[in-house]
């Protein structure tokens, strides 16, 4: 375990969540970001069996969130978000990073509240 200090001192110092939305001036568009940092443990989680050799693995999961919206008029608006994820110095296999950005969400809404009491978002 001699990464737990390493970990434990990032954890420590960094986890932490963030979230940001920044609209531009004078004009329809929006960003928005997000990370979080958390340090995980797991222990047996793969023997299942405590009479085996140790079976532990303490990591850190990182996952940060980026997006762009638009307002077309006044009726349109849409929006659409990337994630990646991270496992930083995780044993686990497969390890997630095989695979680490994906569209996290996206839709479009047709509404104007103050004309019309009834909207649609997709």
């Amino acid at each position: 375990m001699k990464r737990t200090v390493p970990l434990l001192t990032a954890m420590l110092i960094a986890a932490s969540g963030v979230h940001a939305q920044l609209y531009v001036a004078d004009s329809n568009v929006w960003f928005t970001a997000q990370e979080r940092l958390r340090m995980e443990y797991r222990a047996y989680t793969t023997t299942f069996d405590r009479t085996k050799d140790v079976d532990e693995d303490l990591f850190l999961l990182n996952r940060a969130r980026a997006g762009v919206g638009a307002r077309a008029g006044d009726w349109l608006r849409v929006y659409g978000e990337l994630q990646d994820s991270r496992e930083i110095d995780s044993k686990r296999k497969p390890n997630v990073d095989d695979d680490r950005i994906d569209f996290h969400q996206g839709w479009f809404e047709l509404a104007d509240y103050k004309e019309f009491p009834v909207g649609l978002k997709l």
